[in-house]
């Protein structure tokens, strides 16, 4: 049932987030009880309840924007290890370049080698500003073509109360895929 899906703590903040959703789901009368996690995740069902408040249908919002969401993200990621290569190559030229303006063997197959390597670059006055300078690229490439492209979603789902948020994105996107894709950030689902 879905009533255990949060701490039951009431002195942390996820107790503070069930305590509000079950007042949101009683004055809505959604009977709740009756309602498995799998049919309250499942908009077919859900839509059955549109229409009866504002509330109700920002959280059938909810949980459609978060499925949309899940679908961008793995479309994406195509797109994101094309952009990761491109930027590791990237970052291997560089180290190339520093290896032989010194004089150094680097065998960049070595995963432990690139890492020691990058951290060389990290801490080197003036090469350190040339990683900056890709990472930076980076992130405003990754930025304009995936987080531009979830901002929709992601600025509505920030703009609801988190008790009508926490369960839908709980649910559908799953921990591991949250963790994954760095929206424990993004969707400030950190407590607070």
């Amino acid at each position: 049932m879905l009533f255990y899906i949060i701490k039951k703590d009431e002195k942390t903040n996820v107790s503070n987030l069930r305590i509000k959703f079950n007042q949101f789901i009683t004055e809505n009368n959604i009977p709740l009880k009756d309602i498995s996690e799998q049919q309250f995740i499942n908009l077919d069902y859900m839509n059955q309840f549109r229409g009866k408040s504002f509330k109700v249908d920002c959280l059938l919002n909810c949980i459609e924007y978060t499925y949309n969401l899940k679908k961008l993200l793995i479309q994406s990621l195509p797109l994101k290890k094309e952009i990761n290569t491109t930027f590791i190559n990237e970052k291997n030229s560089l180290l190339i370049a520093f290896a032989n303006e010194h004089n150094l063997t680097l065998p960049l197959e070595n995963r432990k080698v690139y890492y020691e390597s990058i951290a060389v670059l990290e801490r080197h006055k003036d090469w350190s500003d040339k990683l900056k300078e890709i990472d930076n690229r980076q992130k405003a490439i990754q930025d304009s073509c995936i987080n531009a492209s979830i901002a929709k979603f992601t600025n509505f789902l920030n703009s609801m109360p988190k008790y009508m948020t926490h369960i839908p994105i709980r649910l559908i996107l799953g921990i591991e895929f949250i963790l994954a894709h760095s929206l424990d950030e993004i969707l400030n689902l950190a407590p607070s």
